[in-house]
């Protein structure tokens, strides 16, 4: 039997959910959008880039490094595995292999702890060439790079989500993770 505590409380969060207008995994699946969801797809890319150019994908990672522009932030992420569903996350377990990379583009305002090192997030967005950009310099033009409409970022700084999702959501010893969907302004003509 649920308790009018836990009705109050997923009432709640559904209407702020709606006020908010975003909410999270709204944005995934992206209508034609590739997924990549194992090694053998993202090795093709990544040996193709120039075949790939602007088309759209969705695809998971673990931040490795960001940097603020002017314009945006810039990601250095590892590729992980698109999960089977969106709303478990990427997969916590690192290829280990520093071939894949990609960087992530994002034309928007991501938090502080949005941007942290170690957190887990699915993207969708289109695959551009090597931009000659600030910020780029250190990140090599020979891996895929990312322009993103939207990212779904899980603040795990590093924490696999896998140690979060066993938790009672209604455990107020153990909160869930913070998560949040980051979507760039709508471009008009």
């Amino acid at each position: 039997m649920v308790s009018w505590r836990e009705n109050f409380s997923l009432g709640m969060l559904c209407a702020l959910l709606y006020l908010s207008g975003c909410t999270p995994h709204q944005d995934f699946p992206l209508p034609k959008a590739s997924i990549l969801q194992n090694s053998e797809d993202f090795d093709e890319i990544r040996r193709n880039l120039e075949e790939f150019q602007q088309h759209n994908f969705q695809l998971a990672g673990r931040i490795i490094w960001t940097e603020t522009t002017p314009t945006g932030t810039i990601f250095l992420a590892e590729w992980l595995p698109f999960p089977k569903d969106a709303f478990e996350g990427p997969e916590a377990k690192s290829t280990g292999l520093s071939f894949r990379r990609i960087a992530i583009q994002f034309l928007g305002t991501i938090d502080h702890d949005g941007r942290r090192k170690g957190n887990e997030l699915l993207m969708a967005g289109t695959l551009i060439p090597a931009p000659e950009a600030v910020g780029y310099s250190r990140i090599p033009t020979s891996i895929p790079h990312f322009s993103a409409q939207c990212l779904h970022i899980w603040k795990t700084a590093g924490d696999a989500l896998a140690e979060f999702i066993w938790m009672d959501p209604y455990d107020d010893r153990y909160p869930p993770p913070l998560e949040d969907t980051y979507c760039s302004p709508p471009k008009f003509p």
